[in-house]
């Protein structure tokens, strides 16, 4: 599987664990929906240093590498700001922040 696929398939499998807890109509549901987008998250990140230290030049490898993990955690402080922003929203408030995880990855597929 090249890089470029997994990036794809990973995509994939979180927009429909971030559509899965948007939808949840129970607990036990909206826990598989974050399994299911955890997994897709999980290997996005594991592959995405990989992919870039692998096309970079090897003089601009680390840096590289270091902005994708700083992208990770501003995208990490963004979710908090959302929720935060979210919090007095009622059930669509959170529904719709939920929903909103699957923009990324559709843009990535894009």
């Amino acid at each position: 599987l090249g890089r470029r696929l997994a990036f794809a398939v990973t995509s994939v499998v979180f927009i429909v664990g971030a559509l899965w807890t948007a939808g949840a109509a129970n607990y036990a549901s909206l826990m598989c929906g974050r399994v299911v987008a955890g997994a897709g998250v999980g290997v996005g990140l594991a592959i995405d240093p990989v992919y870039i230290a692998e096309v970079s030049p090897p003089a601009h490898r680390g840096r590289l590498v270091t902005w994708s993990e700083t992208a990770t955690n501003v995208g990490i402080l963004l979710g908090f700001v959302a929720g935060f922003g979210f919090r007095d929203a009622g059930e669509a408030g959170w529904r719709g922040m939920l929903a909103l995880g699957a923009l990324a990855p559709l843009v990535l597929l894009a």
